[in-house]
């Protein structure tokens, strides 16, 4: 994928319409995406995602710890009821799917990261896309680069 200005893609289309359509104002919207270039690191990362190089047995095992159960357990009681429909995303998902992603991605919330949201959502929006060109060009049975 080239460095080049990604906000003319589809995909970034999309993620700026979508949060003008949940309300953010279109000078923030405007400004997030100016410029705005895909990201190497995230793609490098993306690409070595523990839960594609190792089996669901050993990813489980590796990640799905007592500890973490118990601190996802503590963390719900902890949080209010209203809060946690809140974090329902607006899928079919359960709410206790996105409360553990949300557990295994943030450690539930004790690290967020140093990542440009929009630049990684972007990228990694971007690169699914350019995935997709080469299966219909290679054809359907491409492998994806992750697995």
């Amino acid at each position: 994928m080239r460095a080049r200005t990604a906000t003319s893609r589809p995909a970034c289309r999309h993620i700026k319409a979508e949060a003008l359509r949940q309300g953010v104002p279109a000078a923030i919207a405007d400004r997030a995406f100016q410029g705005l270039t895909p990201d190497q690191k995230v793609i490098d990362l993306d690409l070595r995602q523990p839960e594609f190089s190792l089996t669901y047995a050993k990813y489980v095992g590796a990640s799905v710890t007592p500890d973490r159960i118990v601190k996802g357990q503590q963390r719900m009681a902890q949080t209010s009821r209203p809060a946690r429909r809140r974090c329902r995303p607006s899928t079919a998902c359960r709410r206790n799917t996105s409360w553990s992603f949300w557990g295994m991605e943030t450690n539930y919330g004790s690290f967020m990261g140093d990542f440009q949201v929009v630049r990684s959502v972007a990228t990694l929006g971007l690169h699914d896309q350019a995935h997709r060109l080469l299966q219909q060009r290679d054809g359907a049975g491409a492998a994806h680069p992750r697995r």
